[in-house]
């Protein structure tokens, strides 16, 4: 594990590393966020909210009323640490239209009920509680308010954490990096599913823009059967087909959640290894296909002959540790975060 994990590691902080200090500045900020700005977030969006009460069984608006009350009752009182009562909650923000059913609605879903054991049992699933598990349904991050009663009215929390559990909920719903098993709708599901798909989309054009911003003329999400292949062969769409002074690069674009445990480096690693019907799978097939088809590409990009050479890069959100696996069909320096997309096209020319 050490031979890929360190230098995988090393890369991944790194980044992070340099992605905090590029945005260094914008945490000293000298003029606010415009309010307009702040309400025309997705969070407003109908089938948002609409996933969201499915969910958490109260709508997104009263889920902030009771979340800045939880505040003010802090405030209040002077405590950092405060304990109270559904109905305390409820008749404090009774002329905001909340009821003791919205606040019930959100203590079940934010809220730690009592258990018997803390250890995983017949009726809760190791996943659930393992500390070496991230997004665990039972943890203090996702249910920063401790039930204190068997009837569960009465609850504790403290201020902090529960300010810091609220954001990475929905700053984790925002750029969809909860894996679907956190949610039980079908609707919530549904939703983040989406979601994955739209922020895919923006990363590949995101890739485009860069390459044409380096002079190549580049398309998105160009069908195989465009280029010649036939619809029964299943290849999909090439991400991004991208070409300059002879070269041609086939891109597959991938955002990918980041693997911080050494569980989820296994998955990814797993999930990319090239066998059949993995995640690298396809893009080793159609780069297979196009390299075989070379003249049927060259019509496509109005090319006058197929020598050209030909690459294709797998271009990632964030470090992957898979890139040092020993034996993958594809090399190492054909897996690059888009952050080196320039420096890869200098140094592969």
């Amino acid at each position: 594990l050490g031979q890929f994990a360190n230098p995988f590691l090393g890369e991944s902080f790194g980044g992070q590393y340099e992605a905090a200090d590029r945005n260094y500045e914008s945490w000293f900020r000298r003029e606010p966020t415009p309010v307009s700005a702040k309400t025309t977030s997705f969070f407003n969006e109908p089938k948002f909210q609409d996933a969201w009460l499915k969910e958490y069984g109260l709508t997104f608006t009263a889920f902030r009323e009771i979340a800045a009350q939880l505040e003010d009752t802090a405030v209040e009182r002077g405590a950092p640490v405060v304990t109270c009562t559904i109905e305390e909650i409820a008749q404090a923000r009774k002329d905001d239209g909340i009821t003791v059913a919205d606040v019930r609605a959100f203590l079940d879903s934010f809220g730690l009920p009592r258990r018997p054991t803390w250890l995983a049992g017949p009726d809760i699933p190791a996943k659930f509680v393992n500390p070496w598990r991230f997004e665990r349904p039972l943890s203090l991050s996702l249910r920063p308010l401790v039930v204190l009663d068997a009837h569960g009215t009465q609850f504790t929390y403290g201020i902090a954490m529960a300010r810091e559990a609220f954001g990475y909920v929905l700053d984790s719903i925002k750029s969809a990096s909860f894996d679907k098993d956190v949610f039980k709708s079908k609707e919530m599901r549904a939703w983040l599913g989406g979601r994955v798909d739209e922020l895919g989309r923006e990363f590949t054009e995101m890739v485009a823009e860069q390459l044409r911003a380096l002079g190549w003329q580049a398309k998105t999400e160009v069908a195989m059967t465009q280029l010649g292949a036939l619809k029964k062969d299943g290849m999909g769409d090439v991400d991004v087909l991208a070409w300059k002074d002879g070269r041609v690069l086939i891109v597959e674009c991938k955002r990918l959640k980041q693997s911080r445990t050494v569980a989820e480096i296994a998955l990814a690693c797993d999930r990319f290894k090239g066998n059949v019907g993995d995640k690298l799978h396809r893009h080793l097939r159609r780069f297979a296909w196009l390299q075989a088809n070379q003249a049927r590409l060259a019509n496509f990009i109005g090319h006058r002959t197929s020598a050209f050479k030909l690459q294709g890069p797998l271009v990632v959100s964030r470090a992957v540790p898979f890139k040092y696996l020993q034996g993958l069909p594809i090399a190492a320096t054909e897996i690059l975060q888009n952050t080196v997309l320039q420096e890869y096209i200098a140094s592969s020319s």
